[in-house]
């Protein structure tokens, strides 16, 4: 078969069996005077140039092997013409994706979906040079004009590189020696005379690049989505994701190299064990978008979360960790939330079964694995266990240590019920922590707090019942308690006087940000022992971190004090926050806030009356030279008063 082009023409031929090359020979005059222009190639085409425009010209191929060479075939006629115009190829490329539902995972339907702003390439069949390259629309359309390329045999390929807004980028590789794209081609076809052939690309789940495709979906959503937050989208955005089927590594964001977890550099890497770990989270939309936000808090924001391990219904983690995670658990429903409101595509999941607050894992298997309403946490059933995650006998999925309350928290102030801010004010408050007026280290949900009052500014005086309420709902009392009305419980003249056996629940919380100081009174004998203690576990799980004196009336001298349960302080720690304690020896500066009876958090003392007068006890949150990085400044206290 010969093409014309202008100036040129394009042989093409089978190929013989037995053959190790082939001569191609040319004449202007039909089974006379054979020239050759290309001898011994191993090809099967071949383009002439450079002819003349008008001139017929035969060609006529013979074959070679070690045993010689074979007769001419019958010679073929091409006449070059400038008449070679508009040569465009066109199609679309889209890549084949999973439906999940509320509760059981992949539903076995799948639904194909537009690869959206990709990098589009035409190649030639012939060597693989890249002859063009474009790009895909929103809809995953693509148009080439190859009028130069007439006559050449080429095909089409989509690269797993995909360009959101301006200069950013966001691309998918395996993790191989040197990480490469994934790449899926179209058939090869050969350009002849005004052709418009329409060429399309799918990529089915079968596929080796299937899962890459889905990744770089969800991810381009993301950009979209943080782009829509920003008044000027920031340039130099870019993200890459490592995966391939059977990797082991992930789900996880890293922003460094780390030769274990992180072998490639910075980036996500996405899980896809199907025969270990029977997880894979290519298709998992949720887990995906939960590890975009740990790289927008990266880009965007700050993030002192030191990691580790983390599980929905723990409420004695980190505050740092906690804020990180439960930041990284609303991520994917204030995405969906917005790709359903602006219409910018479909979703994976089926919209008749799953809400936009529904946060959904699977297994390799495809069934859930986790499977929770961010928004109502306690009516989530746990799929695999067939019991509720979340309860209000155990207060699961409560308090500030708590990672679900946090993206709940965070959901509702987005979403109401009663005064709903939307994406933006939560993403002003975030992104304005590098800068922030207001104390914002370390970060975490009161960081958030601070950081959101202060924006909202004299607006927050008629929303702070229902700011409050979404709070307290998760037992997150960052709210003045009843006894700061008035002239306030902070000096020992106005202490609250309490009677014995005590047990009173405070709330370490000034209106203002500064420091809260409770005084509690009570009548003492002489020579009877007294025990003083602020070790209820759970009303400390949102943070604080209580000192504790006890001051006699007379004098008001401090008799007794002390900082953290079983140690009589942790300020002799070294340069690092290592403290000894009962033998042992813990990381103060990146210890779980709440630990049973030897938390950082709590405080107690034992003393005996020397005379028969009152007694005042002070609390108050330790300063920050000697606060553990992972409490807070904020919380919730049960002080108890016993005798003995």
């Amino acid at each position: 078969m010969a093409v014309p082009g202008s100036g040129q023409a394009t042989i093409t031929w089978g190929a013989v069996t037995g053959a190790t090359a082939y001569d191609v020979l040319r004449t202007t005059t039909t089974g006379t005077a054979y020239a050759t222009v290309a001898a011994s190639t191993s090809a099967t085409t071949f383009t002439d140039t450079p002819l003349v425009n008008g001139t017929p010209y035969y060609y006529a191929i013979r074959s070679r092997n070690t045993a010689g060479v074979s007769p001419l075939s019958p010679d073929v006629s091409v006449t070059p013409t400038t008449g070679i115009t508009g040569i465009t190829i066109s199609g679309t490329a889209s890549y084949e994706d999973k439906l999940y539902d509320l509760y059981y995972g992949m539903t076995g339907k799948t639904a194909y979906k537009p690869v959206r702003y990709a990098e589009l390439e035409l190649i030639n069949a012939n060597g693989g040079a890249s002859l063009l390259a474009t790009a895909t629309t929103a809809t995953g359309y693509y148009s080439i004009n190859a009028t130069a390329y007439a006559g050449q045999t080429v095909y089409v390929r989509v690269i797993s590189t995909a360009v959101p807004s301006g200069t950013q980028s966001v691309e998918v590789k395996d993790l191989a020696g040197t990480p490469a794209l994934y790449a899926v081609a179209s058939m090869n076809l050969t350009l002849s005379n005004n052709s418009a052939p329409a060429v399309n690309i799918a990529v089915p789940t079968s596929s080796a690049a299937g899962g890459a495709f889905n990744i770089l979906d969800v991810y381009t959503s993301g950009f979209h989505f943080v782009n829509s937050l920003v008044s000027v989208p920031s340039p130099t955005l870019a993200l890459t994701a490592y995966w391939q089927p059977g990797n082991t590594i992930g789900t996880w964001f890293c922003n460094i190299y780390d030769a274990t977890d992180c072998p490639k550099g910075a980036g996500i890497y996405v899980l896809s064990d199907a025969a270990g770990m029977q997880d894979t989270d290519e298709f998992d939309d949720d887990v995906l978008w939960h590890e975009f936000g740990h790289f927008v808090l990266n880009d965007f924001s700050q993030d002192d979360s030191p990691g580790g391990t983390h599980y929905i219904d723990a409420n004695d983690e980190d505050l740092r960790l906690s804020w990180s995670e439960g930041w990284g658990g609303f991520f994917p429903t204030a995405v969906k939330s917005w790709v359903v409101i602006s219409g910018t595509t479909s979703l994976s999941a089926d919209p008749n079964a799953t809400p936009t607050s529904q946060y959904v894992d699977m297994y390799s298997t495809g069934d859930a694995a986790i499977s929770i309403n961010i928004a109502s946490p306690e009516s989530s059933l746990d799929p695999v266990t067939l019991t509720y995650y979340c309860d209000n006998t155990n207060n699961y999925c409560k308090y500030a240590a708590n990672e679900v309350a946090v993206a709940n928290v965070l959901w509702h102030l987005m979403s109401g019920p009663t005064t709903s801010f939307g994406m933006q004010p939560i993403w002003d408050a975030i992104s304005t922590f590098p800068t922030a007026t207001v104390t914002v280290a370390p970060v975490n949900l009161e960081a958030f707090w601070d950081q959101f009052k202060h924006l909202r500014g004299t607006s927050f005086t008629s929303e702070q019942a229902d700011i409050e309420g979404y709070y307290g709902n998760r037992l997150i009392n960052y709210r003045e308690d009843a006894y700061e009305a008035g002239s306030g419980d902070d000096t020992p003249a106005n202490a609250v006087p309490v009677s014995l056996p005590a047990s009173t629940v405070r709330y370490l919380f000034k209106a203002d940000g500064s420091a809260d100081i409770d005084y509690v009174s009570f009548t003492g004998v002489a020579g009877t022992s007294y025990t003083v203690s602020t070790t209820a576990k759970d009303t400390l799980k949102n943070g604080a971190d209580t000192t504790i004196r006890v001051i006699r009336e007379t004098g008001m001298a401090p008799i007794v004090q002390n900082d953290n349960y079983d140690i009589a302080s942790y300020e002799n720690c070294d340069a690092m926050g290592n403290c000894p304690l009962n033998g042992d020896v813990y990381n103060y500066s990146t210890y779980p806030p709440q630990w049973e009876s030897e938390a950082p958090l709590s405080s107690k003392v034992i003393f005996t009356a020397p005379a028969s007068e009152t007694y005042y006890v002070e609390i108050k949150t330790t300063p920050s030279p000697t606060r553990p990085l992972s409490a807070g400044r904020y919380g919730t206290y049960t002080l108890t008063i016993t005798s003995p």
